[in-house]
């Protein structure tokens, strides 16, 4: 069993719940409250570092990848878009149809194709397959 510095559920915030999430949507819902609380980077420093500590620095070198994550293509008027581009969200979007908006999402082309979403880039130890460093941006990234 873990001691209390290797444990995190004292940092998780009060609002999430303190068990594992178990269905799909609940993962992702916790997956967010935790990256909204600044969490998930502490996380994941916090095990590589533990990696380290053990010998678990990369000796055979790193896997970089980044691969495109398609988003919704949106469906917005030009006033919408304009307002977007400044960094506003226009006035009559509640939150429903904010979740279903790539706000931060970009266009970009590869290999002749366009495509509309984000990029989740990857650093992985080349030999024991462990997720070193990821980071996810727009697309033009």
């Amino acid at each position: 069993m873990p001691d209390k510095g290797q444990n995190f559920v004292h940092e998780v915030p009060r609002t999430l719940p303190r068990r594992p999430p178990t269905r799909r949507e609940d993962i992702w819902l916790y997956r967010e409250l935790l990256g909204k609380a600044g969490l998930v980077e502490k996380m994941f420093a916090r095990f590589d570092g533990k990696l380290r500590a053990r010998g678990g620095a990369a000796k055979r070198g790193h896997i970089i990848d980044a691969s495109i994550v398609s988003a919704l293509k949106q469906r917005n008027s030009c006033k919408e878009n304009f307002r977007i581009k400044e960094g506003d969200v226009p006035e009559d979007w509640n939150e429903s149809k904010l979740r279903q908006k790539g706000m931060d999402a970009k266009w970009v082309k590869k290999n002749g194709r366009n495509y509309f979403g984000y990029k989740n880039h990857i650093s992985i130890d080349a030999k024991r397959k462990f997720i070193r460093k990821y980071e996810v941006t727009d697309a033009e990234a």
